[in-house]
């Protein structure tokens, strides 16, 4: 069952990210609701983050922001897969990298809103396969937009028609990179023996 309102939950660490720009965002979108956008909730789950509430505090988003305790894995999957989307904050010169967390909410079938640095390969992936949307991690601007475009077809019913992230399971499923690692493997071997 979906949480009610719009809930966009980010889950794990907010190490060696910077989250003040997505709260910049955040201000600037509920600012430009004539309600407020009372109805939406962003849930940071994981250790908490005395300086992540410091400054949802001082933007005055308490009532829209809740930094909550680590849960278990199950617990976490459930609780992202009630939400009406997923946030992904990649850590500056991650783009090389492919969080594991990404996948774990690939799983959950729920939309992605993912700050990253230019060029990531999570930018990559959500450009070219969809389940959601990539923006510049440290545009307040371009956070807000996105956030817009993600509530606005949450308002009208669509928001998993336009971001679903189903179709994004098959990319990681397990026979898949399976048989991907294989082929890797053997042009290895195929190179050596040349």
């Amino acid at each position: 069952s979906k949480a009610p309102g719009f809930t966009l939950c980010h889950v794990g660490s907010l190490a060696n990210r910077d989250v003040t720009a997505f709260l910049e965002g955040l201000k600037i979108f509920t600012e430009e609701g004539s309600d407020n956008r009372k109805d939406v909730r962003i849930r940071f789950i994981g250790n908490r983050h005395d300086s992540l509430m410091e400054t949802a505090e001082r933007l005055g988003l308490n009532g829209w922001v809740s930094a909550e305790a680590p849960r278990n894995y199950e617990e976490t999957q459930e609780i992202m897969t009630e939400s009406s989307a997923c946030l992904l904050i990649e850590a500056d010169g991650e783009n090389v990298f492919f969080p594991s967390k990404f996948v774990d909410y690939v799983q959950t079938g729920r939309p992605v809103l993912a700050l990253t640095p230019k060029g990531s390969t999570v930018s990559e992936v959500l450009a070219t396969s969809g389940g959601g949307l990539a923006v510049a991690a440290g545009s307040p601007i371009q956070i807000a937009r996105a956030l817009q475009r993600f509530y606005a077809a949450w308002k009208d019913g669509l928001l998993d028609r336009q971001f679903d992230s189903h179709s994004l399971i098959s990319l990681y499923d397990e026979k898949k990179v399976l048989s991907d690692y294989i082929s890797i493997i053997s042009k290895l071997q195929r190179i050596q023996a040349a």
